[in-house]
């Protein structure tokens, strides 16, 4: 005998008992391939509930729990208003909506599953739920919606959401890693690539969805790195560092780099768009680094031995890393045990769990490491001197890389050499002077090369 749906009882017997809720008119939907076309009803606010695990707000919700140190269940009252929260966060659109709703009404029917979880239409709820307890009108205490049937698959409820949520004309308010994160389940829910794509629409193909998920993979081990797993706000405005470095990691000079090598590198990256705070064009002077191995290795832990990951005597051992898909499970670059505690005070932030026993007693952590409620781990001022010598570093190291590349066109260095002097001539005498030893030293490399040719 099946076991029956206590939440989808109830609002099968609400219909039973109020005729008029099923209201003239019906939607059409795919399901099972097939064309139907469902009734829209109308219902109690208090018999649905939010449905944010999948939406467009899975990264705000994942981040949310991860805060909280729990699921979140939207049956319980008090939850229920912490998600309507962050449905509303959005003040603009959500004032936008509001003056709508109290001046047409619902226009759009939501979607719901057979047991009143909200598939499309969650913001619209939040809205009447809060209007209804502003102004107690009972016009604001009900949702026109779709009821999906009680055996709709996982696949078919996917390729609504993402069908409705992505498609590329409706999708401008879908933030890109709750993109990623979309088509991630659209992948566990075992559709195959060329679907999804034909769901996302526009051009994409298999190759775009399967980098999507590539880079999902590297935002994920970035956040991992940092020990802020699920604080997905931390990479809203950097996904396209992640495409880039993708890039980069399918050419072929990248594959010529072994493994600690390819870990080294990427970490590297990694404190250059979390301690740098680099543009995400910058990271294309990978693609130059890794033509040549040896300086990019230089390079690699020179940026970690300036963020505190690597000691110069460490350099000749391998460094613990996070890993992707290519390691059987995650782990993070690690120092030896003796330097354990200096090195958490310096770049690790607290699991989330931690972060309320320990805020009263880490007083030496001065600011936010991250831009989210994540402990402090340096002063403002050392963190704006690491962001400007590992600034240096990948200049210096991309100049260095150009010359190698050139060094069979000695007039272009010399042109280059050329340019540098005179833009150093033109720089006021005393902002040199603190420059005193660097000018020296390159004295002394233009009067021994000079003497070559006496």
């Amino acid at each position: 005998m099946a076991i029956k749906n206590s939440r989808a009882e109830l609002i099968s017997d609400y219909l039973r008992e109020h005729k008029s809720a099923e209201l003239d008119r019906k939607e059409p939907f795919e399901i099972a391939g097939k064309r139907v076309n469902l009734a829209v009803i109308r219902l109690p606010l208090d018999k649905l509930y939010y449905n944010i695990k999948n939406g467009r707000f899975a990264a705000e919700l994942h981040e949310l729990e991860a805060s909280e140190g729990r699921r979140l269940e939207p049956e319980k009252p008090k939850d229920a208003l912490k998600i309507e929260e962050l449905l509303l966060k959005d003040q603009t659109r959500t004032d936008w909506l509001k003056k709508d709703i109290i001046r047409v009404g619902q226009l759009q029917p939501a979607t719901i599953t057979d047991d009143g979880y909200i598939v499309n239409g969650n913001r619209r709820a939040a809205i009447l739920n809060q209007l209804y307890r502003e102004k107690g009108d009972a016009r604001y205490s009900f949702l026109e919606a779709v009821r999906l049937p009680p055996d709709v698959s996982p696949q078919d409820l996917w390729r609504f959401e993402a069908g409705f949520q992505l498609a590329v004309e409706l999708k401008a308010d879908y933030g890109p890693v709750n993109e990623l994160l979309k088509i991630k389940e659209g992948q566990e829910y075992g559709l195959h690539f060329q679907e999804i794509a034909l769901i996302l629409g526009g051009d994409n193909t298999t190759e775009d969805v399967e980098q999507k998920l590539r880079v999902l993979r590297l935002v994920e081990d970035y956040l991992r790195y940092f020990g802020q797993d699920n604080r997905y706000s931390l990479v809203e405005r950097r996904v396209e560092h992640f495409i880039n470095l993708d890039n980069i990691m399918h050419r072929s000079q990248w594959k010529k780099l072994n493994p600690d090598q390819e870990d080294r590198v990427l970490h590297s990256a990694y404190h250059l768009i979390h301690d740098a705070d680099i543009a995400h064009l910058q990271i294309r002077s990978y693609a130059h680094l890794v033509k040549e191995p040896q300086i990019a290795m230089n390079f690699a832990n020179e940026i970690l031995i300036a963020s505190g990951v690597l000691k110069e005597s460490n350099i000749g051992k391998k460094a613990k890393a996070t890993s992707l898909e290519k390691k059987k499970e995650p782990i993070s670059l690690e120092p030896s045990e003796e330097e354990l505690k200096k090195l958490e005070e310096k770049l690790l932030s607290p699991p989330p769990e931690s972060i309320k026993n320990t805020k009263d007693t880490d007083e030496n952590n001065d600011e936010k490491n991250f831009e989210v409620p994540a402990k402090a781990t340096k002063s403002a001022e050392n963190k704006e001197k690491l962001k400007e010598k590992l600034r240096e570093i990948l200049e210096t190291t991309v100049e260095k890389v150009a010359l190698n590349q050139q060094i069979k066109k000695p007039s272009q260095i010399f042109k280059r050499i050329e340019t540098n002097l005179l833009a150093l001539n033109e720089i006021p005498l005393d902002h040199l002077k603190p420059h005193k030893k660097e000018f020296n030293h390159l004295e002394k490399l233009v009067t021994q090369l000079a003497k070559k040719f006496r």
